[in-house]
């Protein structure tokens, strides 16, 4: 029985051994249950020894309870182990769940961290800008660097800004009531409006906005692209649109116009010619021709827009024009003083002398109403050199036309150039807008920079002149025969008169056709006319234009000068191309008409 028993001690004994041994491979805790693996060995091992001591000759006999208690100890040790075993492959399991979880944590936030540095380097180079302010306080929580180099301030500078602070003062109001209003509903709204840049510069934007909730809190992310070159162009292109509807309306009235102003200027010349110097009805004559000048200058106006039109263009000594524009304006005004700034090598310009001249009369009206009580009109001149789409270099001469004055709203500088356009109680509206017409047939710029109440600076380019020779008028002493064509019976009447009261004969016609005919009849019977003058535009008849190729064919040394009321036809400003010597404008004066003779007397033609 005792041998049993010590037999059943040592196969519990080894058992629990083997699930320690076991447990090892099941938990991976290799040194603690290898420890407690040993130690049951040893203690198989040292129950052998009794039995070994029994089995031997002299062996001791083996003690039945002490053996039992041995089993109990051993059978115990074995369900313990089992029961441990258990436990610890069970937490071991857990633990390797754990770990397998952990490690999946991290490579989601590995995951997560590419995601978002790979969105982050989207956001930060997508061709728009991003800005996020939160909805209640609009306070900019995130800028990406588009917006940033967009509005001129560093991401640090705006994340300390809200979003009203991004626009001019007249825009805050509407911005924190309105605008805030509309970005509240579901659906996104896209807004043009004006942002403040940090330099001071206004440019304008399309902001696209939606809304989002993250972590309770509601924000507003706005898509900002900047228009300002877009609008610019917008801009351009309506003040075109509206100069050529104005051009058109102009275009219809010119030649009738100036018609009758030639005729009502001519007559009044004649009848002061008739009196007397002491007659009294010559200061009533005198007054009449000034009012009739402004009314010639309204028409000139008028005129400039219209359709195909451009200057007639010579070259200019642009200092003494500008001096003698400006000193005249203000000459009866006491509060504005002018400063000039011209160097010695200012280049002339090519252009209309009269055009240009109206130009400055403009800027200087424009100045002397923006300085009530007084200020500095300061204007300069230089000469710039440009190069052009080609990389060839253009010839300008630059200048600033600076006032003192209470400048331009933000708001309504876009609008100075637009036909009818004031911000005057009275006016008409033709000012700014005839300058800009002016100059862009002139093929010249004009620029526009004004801060409310500091003043404004117009800055004008206009093409220089290839060489700096200005022509000097000579009066040909010769009297001359001419003949004088125009569809208007009281036009050709009184320019028989004006002829004849400066030493000229004359003979006129009504029709290209009968001028025509009477011009190769002169040459038949061997007294040629010396010099025709013809209106462009005739009703139910040929004109200049239409009878110029048979004139010249009849006598190539003929010379032709062009009249019209219509300054603009591409006909008048190109004359020289289609045949004509020189180009007479209507309204025209007696002492007009005589410097056009004289010039095309001195023509050499044909040859």
């Amino acid at each position: 029985m005792s041998y049993t028993i010590l037999t059943l001690s040592i196969i519990f004994q080894l058992g629990t051994a083997l699930l320690a041994f076991r447990l090892i491979k099941k938990t991976g805790r290799l040194y603690a249950w290898a420890f407690i693996a040993a130690a049951l060995l040893l203690m198989v091992f040292r129950r052998l020894i009794p039995l070994y001591q029994s089995l031997s000759v002299n062996g001791k006999p083996i003690d039945p309870a002490a053996e039992s208690v041995a089993m109990l100890i051993s059978i115990l040790l074995f369900f313990g182990v089992l029961f441990i075993g258990g436990i610890f492959e069970k937490l071991n399991k857990l633990r390797l769940e754990t770990e397998d979880e952990l490690e999946k944590r991290k490579e989601t936030e590995k995951e997560l961290l590419e995601s978002e540095e790979r969105y982050r380097g989207l956001v930060n180079k997508v061709s728009e800008g991003i800005l996020v302010s939160e909805s209640s306080s609009m306070k900019i929580v995130f800028a990406n660097p588009t917006v940033c180099n967009m509005l001129g301030y560093s991401n640090e500078e705006l994340r300390d800004m809200t979003v009203p602070q991004l626009h001019p003062a007249e825009y805050k109001e509407y911005v924190i009531s309105d605008f805030q209003n509309k970005v509240k509903g579901n659906n996104p709204i896209t807004l043009n409006i004006p942002c403040l840049r940090k330099d001071g510069e206004i440019i304008y934007v399309d902001i696209k906005t939606s809304n989002y909730k993250f972590k309770n809190t509601d924000y507003i992310l706005g898509l900002f692209s900047n228009v300002t070159e877009r609008r610019k162009a917008e801009g351009e292109q309506q003040r075109i649109e509206n100069l050529e509807k104005l051009g058109n309306i102009a275009a219809g009235i010119a030649h009738d116009f100036n018609n009758l102003f030639t005729g009502i200027y001519g007559n009044i010349e004649i009848a002061k010619l008739e009196l007397p110097n002491s007659h009294p009805a010559l200061t009533s004559l005198t007054k009449a021709q000034e009012t009739m000048d402004k009314s010639r200058e309204l028409t000139s106006k008028l005129l400039t827009f219209a359709k195909g039109g451009g200057p007639v263009p010579e070259i200019i000594p642009l200092e003494k024009l500008v001096r003698e524009t400006v000193s005249s304006i203000l000459a009866d005004c006491k509060t504005i003083k002018a400063n000039f700034s011209f160097p010695d090598d200012l280049w002339p310009v090519k252009a209309d002398r009269d055009q240009t001249a109206q130009v400055f009369n403009s800027l200087t009206h424009n100045a002397v109403e923006a300085m009530p009580d007084g200020g500095r009109i300061n204007i300069s001149a230089e000469n710039v050199t440009r190069s052009d789409s080609n990389n060839s270099e253009e010839f300008f001469v630059k200048i600033i036309f600076s006032d003192e004055g209470s400048g331009i709203p933000l708001d309504k500088i876009d609008k100075i150039f637009d036909p009818f356009y004031t911000t005057k109680q009275i006016g008409k509206g033709l000012g700014l807008s005839v300058v800009h017409s002016i100059i862009n047939k002139h093929k010249g710029q004009i620029q526009v920079n004004s801060k409310p109440g500091k003043g404004t600076a117009f800055t004008i380019f206009l093409p220089a002149a290839s060489n700096s020779k200005t022509a000097k008028e000579k009066v040909s002493e010769k009297k001359l025969n001419i003949l004088f064509m125009d569809d208007d019976e009281m036009l050709r009447k009184l320019a028989a008169e004006m002829l004849n009261s400066i030493g000229h004969s004359a003979v006129t016609a009504s029709k290209g056709k009968q001028a025509v005919e009477i011009f190769r009849e002169s040459l038949q019977k061997g007294a040629p006319f010396d010099m025709l003058i013809m209106d462009l535009s005739v009703k139910n008849g040929k004109g200049a234009n239409d009878v110029i190729g048979e004139i010249l064919e009849i006598s190539p040394e003929a010379k032709v000068i062009i009249t019209s009321g219509y300054a603009s036809d591409p006909v008048i400003n190109n004359y020289k191309d289609y045949g004509f010597c020189e180009t007479l404008i209507k309204p025209f004066n007696l002492a007009q008409l005589e410097e056009k003779i004289s010039k095309a007397a001195e023509i050499n033609v044909g040859k």
